[in-house]
């Protein structure tokens, strides 16, 4: 039990107030322990995992650069590149996968901006032989329908919520079909596979979704 440190009455309930001289009564600091979780420890502590594990890959990183300046002239391929592209690329996951104040969506737009982003520049810095417009694209966006399918699933209720990134789905679908069409991509099959499933998936969940999805398109367009 406490007392009332102003007129002495004894307090034997858990009020924060005298009620006789409604002084304030402080409560002992054993009661104020553990109240709330610790979330400073547990952010400092991720902070330090991902500063340790950026650490580990750029030390392999620099010395995989470091083997490949001196084998260079032996295997004549510059496979830094590539060891680079994949740590820069495991960085970005690691470091997005931790965003809090991101929603998943949010994440999977940066992951395959990134992940476009890094293999047109090791296309372009190994020969520009064309492979990031011809394979890498179509298949980033393959990669992100499915990843928007399998939230959708999960999120049945939200899935106006969805349409924008779906819109980029079809954007870059047009993008590779266009190259398609103007001789730079090749391969048919990829390409169609990618608009016509980005197509599909948006306009299925514009039928579904109705009055709600056009809502949504007007509130994130401010029409």
């Amino acid at each position: 039990m406490l007392k009332c440190s102003h007129c002495g009455v004894v307090i034997s309930d858990n009020t924060n107030e005298c009620p006789l001289c409604h002084n304030i009564i402080g409560r002992p600091e054993s009661d104020m322990t553990d109240r709330y979780p610790q979330i400073y420890e547990r952010t400092s502590l991720i902070f330090r995992l991902k500063i340790f594990i950026t650490y580990i890959l750029i030390l392999l990183q620099t010395a995989a650069v470091v083997v490949n300046y001196y084998t260079y002239d032996h295997y004549s391929f510059r496979w830094s590149l590539l060891s680079g592209a994949g740590v820069l690329y495991l960085l970005i996951t690691l470091f997005v996968s931790f965003m809090t104040m991101s929603s998943h969506i949010n994440k999977i737009f940066i992951q395959v901006v990134s992940a476009l982003m890094i293999c047109f520049a090791v296309d372009f810095f190994m020969g520009k032989q064309g492979w990031s417009l011809s394979l890498a694209l179509p298949i980033a966006v393959m990669a992100q329908n499915a990843a928007i399918l399998v939230f959708m699933i999960i999120n049945y209720r939200n899935w106006p919520n969805y349409l924008m990134i779906q819109i980029f789905s079809v954007v870059l679908g047009a993008a590779a079909l266009g190259l398609h069409i103007v001789g730079i991509i090749e391969s048919p099959i990829l390409v169609w596979c990618a608009f016509g499933s980005s197509v599909i998936l948006y306009t299925l969940n514009l039928v579904i979704t109705g009055r709600r999805g056009i809502s949504e398109l007007k509130r994130k367009f401010d029409l």
